[in-house]
C-alpha cells in the first residue's frame, strides 16, 4: 500500500507500508533468498500433473463401473441357471466349475464396488478458497510458491487414495478372468462330454 500526500500541486510518495498477510509474509522471506526463476514452468507443470492425475482417477472409476456391470451379467446367467435346475444331472465337475466360476464373478464385483466407493481425494483449491485466502495477496509469484506446495500436498494425499484403488481393481478383474475362464472350460467340457455320450 502506498501512503501519498499533495504538496506545490505535485503527488508525492512517502513511504510504502507493506501489509502482507501472516502466510505470505513467510513465502515472502523465503523467495528473498531464492529467485526460483522457474517458478512459473513448475507451477505450471504442477498443475497439469494434478490435472493428469485427476484423469487417471476417472479411468479407474471407468474401469471398476465396467467389472461391477460384466460381473453382475455373469452372476445373473449363473443365477438364472441354477434357478431353471440346468445343472441337477450334471456331474460334480460340472457342479465344482460352475461354483468357483459363480464365486470368481461375485468376488469381482465386490472389488470392483469397493474400489469404486473410494472418494476422499483432495482436488485444486476451489474459487472460494482462492478468493479468502489469495486474492489480497500482494505478489503474484509468492501466491504461485504457496499454491506449488499445496498441489505436491494433494498429489502425495491422492496418490495414497489411488494405490488401494488400483489394487482392488487389480483383484477384481484377477477374479473376472478367473471366472471367464473357468467358465468356457466348462462350456467345452459339456460339448465333448456330449460328443462323446
Amino acid at each position: 500500500m502506498l501512503l501519498y500526500r499533495v504538496f506545490a500541486g505535485e503527488l508525492q510518495v512517502l513511504k510504502k507500508v507493506v501489509t502482507m498477510r501472516p502466510d505470505e509474509a513467510e513465502v515472502a522471506e523465503i523467495l528473498k533468498e531464492n529467485t526460483y526463476p522457474n517458478l512459473d514452468l513448475a507451477y505450471e507443470e504442477a498443475k497439469r500433473i494434478l490435472d493428469f492425475q485427476f484423469g487417471q482417477i476417472d479411468g479407474l472409476d471407468a474401469k471398476a463401473s465396467v467389472l461391477i456391470a460384466s460381473s453382475g451379467v455373469l452372476i445373473t446367467i449363473f443365477l438364472t441357471a441354477a434357478s431353471s435346475n440346468m445343472f441337477r444331472a450334471s456331474d460334480s465337475l460340472t457342479v465344482g466349475g460352475v461354483t468357483i466360476a459363480f464365486l470368481g464373478a461375485l468376488m469381482s464385483a465386490i472389488f470392483a464396488v469397493i474400489a469404486f466407493h473410494v472418494k476422499t481425494y483432495s482436488n485444486a483449491p476451489s474459487i472460494k478458497s482462492l478468493i479468502e485466502k489469495y486474492l489480497g495477496w500482494e505478489d503474484e509469484k509468492n501466491a504461485k510458491y504457496h499454491l506449488l506446495f499445496e498441489y505436491k500436498r494433494m498429489f502425495d494425499h491422492n496418490f495414497e487414495m489411488i494405490q488401494p484403488k488400483t489394487q482392488r481393481i487389480r483383484f477384481s478383474l484377477y477374479s473376472f478372468e478367473v471366472s471367464i475362464a473357468i467358465s468356457v472350460l466348462v462350456f467345452f467340457y459339456q460339448v465333448i462330454k456330449g460328443v462323446w455320450s
